[in-house]
């Protein structure tokens, strides 16, 4: 019988010791420390230019057919100077014409129908038809008088 006492000695030290184990290392656990990595410091991106929407229109970005924008000729400015312009008169005498606008920075230009760039083409009463030797067309409204 001593034998078995042994024996049951042993197993009831051997869980009690594991039950003071389990209970005395329960408690102890603490989370790792963050490890934090090192960032590298960045650049800031530039700012795109904004484009304008009627450069999108012309030129659709998944059409075959897209060609960068081509550069601004003097031509194309005096088309804009023209477009911008008043027609505020058009004198005739015989068979001369002069078409006189004020343009958008308040000078006054004159045209006739010997004039270069542009020529008076003709005259309707309330529009006045430019051409160009180029074959380029614009027309102009007669812009009405105000009384001061």
């Amino acid at each position: 019988m001593k034998f078995w006492l042994a024996v049951f000695s042993l197993v009831a030290a051997c869980a009690g010791t594991a039950l003071w184990w389990w209970d005395r290392d329960h408690d102890l656990w603490r989370p790792p420390a963050p490890n934090r990595p090192e960032v590298p410091t960045v650049q800031p991106l530039p700012i795109p230019e904004s484009v304008p929407v009627a450069a999108a229109i012309e030129r659709p970005l998944l059409w075959s057919s897209r060609r960068p924008p081509r550069a601004r000729t003097q031509e194309d400015r005096l088309v804009d100077e023209l477009n911008q312009s008043r027609l505020l008169a058009v004198l005739q005498s015989g068979e001369q014409r002069i078409a006189l606008l004020r343009a958008p920075d308040g000078r006054l230009v004159k045209y006739g129908s010997q004039s270069r760039p542009w020529r008076l083409e003709s005259f309707d009463g309330r529009q006045a038809s430019f051409v160009t030797e180029d074959g380029q067309r614009a027309s102009r409204p007669l812009e009405p008088t105000r009384g001061r």
